[in-house]
């Protein structure tokens, strides 16, 4: 009966999917806590990278893991509970592309980040440096030693950076202001 339609489960599940046509828009901002923490230099070359070395910075992301179609997929399944494929594209248009574009950004800031540190490290080894490298989980001796980063650091850095600064998103999680008109 009526109890089954006024579950918990069910009423959340109303809640997002009546939420998601601005989930998008709400997404979009994500890309400040980016340049807030990695700073605006770096966002700017990132933004910069993806719209015109698309390519590039989509393919550096991937290899970092963080844009992986089934984790997206998933991310959005989860943000939208049961409402499924079809409500996703009618109610979420562009949430897919946000999402994936605020990842390609946010990893390639970190990398811009994680060479601007290394030169300030490499000039006058100070605190900040040390302190913004291994934030990003950087082994800073072994980076002194060899006096420069290594591929494999610059995916720790664009993970951690987006762990950080990309959170979860669900209608549910935002205030009132970011999710009504």
């Amino acid at each position: 009966g009526w109890q089954r339609l006024v579950n918990p489960e069910n009423i959340m599940t109303f809640e997002a999917v009546s939420k998601l046509g601005t989930a998008a828009i709400a997404n979009a901002t994500q890309t400040i806590n980016t340049a807030t923490t990695y700073g605006i230099g770096p966002t700017v070359k990132a933004i910069l990278k993806d719209f015109f070395k698309r390519t590039e910075s989509r393919d550096f992301a991937m290899e970092s893991g963080v844009i992986v179609e089934s984790a997206i997929r998933d991310f959005m399944q989860e943000t939208i509970g049961k409402g499924g494929k079809v409500v996703s594209k009618i109610m979420a248009p562009g949430f897919k592309s946000v999402e994936t574009f605020n990842r390609a950004v946010t990893a390639n800031a970190a990398r811009f980040y994680a060479i601007d540190q290394l030169q300030k490290l490499l000039k006058n080894p100070d605190k900040g440096a040390i302190k913004a490298l291994t934030k990003l989980g950087i082994n800073v001796e072994h980076l002194l030693k060899e006096g420069k980063l290594p591929e494999d650091d610059f995916i720790t850095a664009a993970r951690a950076a987006v762990k950080k600064t990309q959170f979860l998103v669900r209608p549910l999680d935002l205030p009132g202001f970011a999710t009504t008109p």
